[in-house]
């Protein structure tokens, strides 16, 4: 971090450095632009390749409130220096050095599974969420712009799957259901017995840079102030108990699964939480369940991208279904489709191959490609290359907001 030198204005602007394209698609004065940050990060760079051979990433924090480790510049920092590797490996690439492009895509990956392991801020996964989706769009690319003869493919396929190995099951919410006990201690009075409210007259100051107020919306409506008049601190920490339970539950579940079971994260939240003072801080748990799944989803598709054409290199020709693959020792199993419950969709072509999820609307539309996941109408196609990676995108704007 203090190696780590941001990049120019204009590239901030154009916002080109989280952004999946290939150096070839950019205007010359960008296309520069991102050559001299990357030679200004030389050294940053080796220190962020070096750290992620390191078994886990676990940053530590000091100061007054848990809620500011969610602010962290850290997480900016380190955003961009994996996608400043991420740059690396096209520019690599381009120039004909796969070995290199390959390495440091790995490292960057790497470093997306670290920061999604242990008790982390929510930030945290949503960073390695997006590092790892920038990771996987990249390798796309790569397979499309490059010729990779079978023994790169099948090497990249083996390095890909062995950090799969590490990649966790669930997230560990420790850190966020901690951050909210913090928010009840500060906000809530005590009686030694768990009993407790907000103090009227720390609502009227709201907007105001008093620290325990800090954690209020500052623009908090009369309708919610009454409201959150209302709330107890045993009631409070009881719902942060109960939602912290079903949640860690909901995980374990793909979004298929919930829908089968009727069950609802968002409306569970809105249930449970909306008139409480802490709803601010818990609506974004659905959409970090839906990023689980849409990060699995890809991730699986990769590699059964890579399978798929270390078999065309061996036969002259495409399988035939996905079976083949696992059937010839390409694949170890068939990938899944976090939102079908079946298989990720193949479908051999003349000369090309389509392979896809059926996306947030869980409704096959045939392989008609929508990059927001289906959610207006479609599904989401992983190739043919669809030139958008919404996953990443999706993933480093919500890291952004």
């Amino acid at each position: 971090i203090d190696l780590y030198n941001p990049p120019s204005e204009a590239l901030y602007d154009f916002k080109i450095i989280k952004k999946n394209l290939w150096p070839d698609e950019l205007p010359a004065e960008q296309r520069q632009a991102l050559e001299q940050w990357l030679t200004h990060n030389d050294e940053a760079l080796v220190q962020f390749r070096l750290a992620t051979g390191k078994l886990y990433y676990w940053p530590q924090y000091a100061g007054g409130m848990m809620l500011e480790a969610d602010n962290s510049v850290e997480y900016r920092q380190l955003t961009e220096l994996a996608c400043a590797l991420c740059w690396n490996a096209r520019f690599s690439a381009s120039n004909g050095d796969l070995k290199q492009a390959v390495d440091d895509l790995v490292f960057s990956f790497r470093f997306g599974n670290q920061s999604l392991i242990g008790p982390k801020p929510m930030i945290s996964f949503l960073v390695g969420a997006a590092t790892k989706a920038n990771v996987c769009g990249t390798v796309f690319f790569l397979i499309e712009k490059k010729e990779m003869n079978a023994e790169q493919l099948d090497s990249f396929q083996k390095q890909l799957q062995q950090e799969y190995q590490n990649i966790p099951s669930t997230l560990d919410l420790t850190w966020d259901k901690f951050t909210l006990y913090d928010i009840i201690q500060r906000i809530f009075t005590d009686d030694g017995n768990g009993d407790g409210h907000i103090p009227g007259a720390e609502l009227k100051l709201k907007g105001r840079d008093v620290e325990t107020i800090k954690v209020l919306a500052p623009d908090i409506s009369d309708e919610q102030m009454k409201n959150w008049k209302k709330c107890d601190r045993k009631t409070t920490t009881k719902l942060v108990d109960d939602l912290f339970d079903f949640f860690n539950s909901a995980l374990s579940k793909t979004p298929a699964q919930l829908k089968n079971e009727d069950i609802d994260i968002s409306s569970k939240i809105n249930e449970t939480m909306s008139e409480n003072v802490l709803y601010p801080y818990v609506i974004n748990m659905t959409i970090i369940h839906q990023l689980f799944y849409k990060n699995r989803a890809v991730q699986d598709a990769l590699i059964a991208t890579l399978a798929v054409f270390r078999y065309e290199k061996a036969n002259n020709s495409f399988p035939e279904n996905l079976d083949v693959l696992v059937s010839g020792g390409y694949l170890d199993k068939i990938p899944m489709d976090p939102f079908s419950n079946g298989p990720l969709i193949y479908k051999k072509e003349t000369d090309n191959f389509l392979l896809y999820s059926v996306g947030v609307d869980f409704d096959d539309d045939g392989g008609n490609h929508e990059e927001n996941w289906g959610k207006t109408d479609g599904d989401y196609v992983f190739w043919p290359v669809q030139h958008n990676n919404a996953s990443a995108k999706e993933i480093l704007q919500t890291t952004n907001e």
